[in-house]
């Protein structure tokens, strides 16, 4: 897991350093050292990866082609569930108001 993917999984489950660092049982500090680019112990980040991958979290690395990315699995009993908008029909109405326009005010000299 690279710095880039932390920050997305954390954007993506709308956790705050505080909530993963509750989650993952780590100081903050730590994580937002490691988010910064600093280098952290191996068992801290296992800690921080377990917390991500326990949410569905799925870490995809960079190649010739993309950009290191993450993905969310859909399980059941995950905590939110990313649905289409509503799609609401509408009419758009045709003609003019049924109101008298404004009369324009007269300017004063």
């Amino acid at each position: 897991m690279r710095p880039i993917h932390l920050r997305m999984a954390r954007a993506a489950l709308g956790w705050t350093l505080k909530e993963l660092a509750d989650r993952a049982g780590v100081n903050m500090n730590t994580i937002s050292r490691y988010e910064a680019g600093s280098e952290i112990l191996s068992g801290t980040m296992e800690k921080i990866e377990e917390a991500l991958t326990g949410q569905g979290v799925i870490f995809i690395d960079e190649d010739a082609e993309h950009h290191p990315a993450i993905r969310i699995r859909k399980e059941p009993g995950y905590p939110f569930q990313i649905q289409a908008p509503e799609i609401r029909s509408f009419t758009i109405r045709s003609g003019l108001s049924k109101t008298k326009p404004k009369k324009a005010r007269k300017s004063r000299r």
